[in-house]
């Protein structure tokens, strides 16, 4: 007798429904790590727009001096959360000379100097070093004027104008005894292209200075005569000869000052 397999199809509905609940569903793919150049595209908006609001409250600062409103522009730098930026002290400066108040504008030239003149361009830096050399000048602190003409000449990308040597020229000379700086500075001062006008505004200067840089004083020490026995002079291209009382005779190289 042959037996038949019976199927119970309730059976086999269960079996299906069960296999096909426990079926996972195919991982998901890693996420790709976080990227920090991302990050820094993220934030490179936020500091590229705090520069942006730098720059336009610098400018209308700026434009508001220059028009000769140094309340509001002072106000305007007032808000602005960077007051040690040199261009901030720098501007600062500016609008207190321009309000006769000499000691407050030395106060931010010398922050801007000495806290971030190489933060700034040449031409703010060497403006910055020439205003703070006026005041000393003006004030007769000779020496740091000396020091800070001479920053200022440094720093500009342009050459300096005739006034900037002249001055140099008459510290050297009447300040630090130093003839041939001095003859070296006027030299320069006569190349600058706005000398002619310079001259006609400081024509007793330039006149006192030319005269005294045009000549040297040479002591007999430097001819090997040390007693002074000179009795005529006589020059000779680059060569001074030195005749004696008792018939002797020097001769002195005036280029290389060897007797």
């Amino acid at each position: 007798m042959t037996g038949r397999l019976r199927i119970n199809p309730v059976l086999v509905l269960c079996l299906f429904i069960c296999l096909s609940g426990c079926r996972s569903a195919p991982p998901a793919p890693p996420s790709p790590p976080e990227d920090a150049g991302s990050r820094a595209d993220e934030a490179a908006p936020a500091v590229s727009s705090e520069t942006q609001i730098l720059q336009r409250r610098l400018a209308a600062a700026l434009e508001h001096f220059h028009e000769g409103r140094y309340e509001i522009s002072r106000e305007i730098l007032r808000d602005i959360s960077d007051p040690a930026n040199p261009e901030i002290q720098l501007l600062q400066a500016r609008i207190a000379l321009a309000q006769g108040d000499a000691a407050l504008a030395a106060f931010y030239l010398k922050k801007t100097v000495e806290g971030g003149s190489l933060h700034l361009d040449p031409e703010q830096a060497r403006e910055a070093w020439l205003l703070l050399a006026d005041m000393s000048y003006e004030a007769g602190d000779l020496e740091h004027a000396y020091r800070s003409y001479l920053e200022a000449v440094n720093r500009s990308a342009h050459p300096p104008e005739a006034r900037v040597w002249l001055r140099l020229a008459e510290i050297a000379f009447y300040g630090r005894a130093d003839v041939e700086t001095a003859r070296v500075f006027l030299a320069h001062a006569r190349e600058a292209q706005n000398w002619q006008a310079l001259q006609l505004e400081n024509t007793g200067l330039v006149q006192r200075l030319s005269r005294r840089l045009s000549w040297s004083t040479l002591s007999p020490e430097q001819f090997g005569l040390n007693d002074a026995n000179i009795s005529a002079l006589r020059v000779d291209g680059d060569d001074l000869w030195i005749g004696t009382w008792n018939g002797g005779i020097s001769r002195y190289s005036i280029g290389r000052r060897e007797s």
